[in-house]
């Protein structure tokens, strides 16, 4: 489904970039999706940080 997949890193964040262009998984007039991940370090795992964002 996906094109690229770019991670930007930091610390404590990572921004996943998800190219979805020229695909036919039901997703309408989005050229990229991004995720926000937030390491929680009271149970050691990366977590979705409720930020989820696209380019239209």
């Amino acid at each position: 489904m996906f094109s690229q997949i770019d991670w930007d890193n930091d610390l404590r964040y990572e921004v996943i970039g998800l190219v979805t262009s020229k695909q036919e998984k039901n997703i309408e007039n989005i050229g990229g999706v991004f995720v926000v991940m937030q390491y929680n370090e009271k149970i050691g795992k990366w977590q979705v940080s409720g930020t989820i964002g696209g380019v239209m």
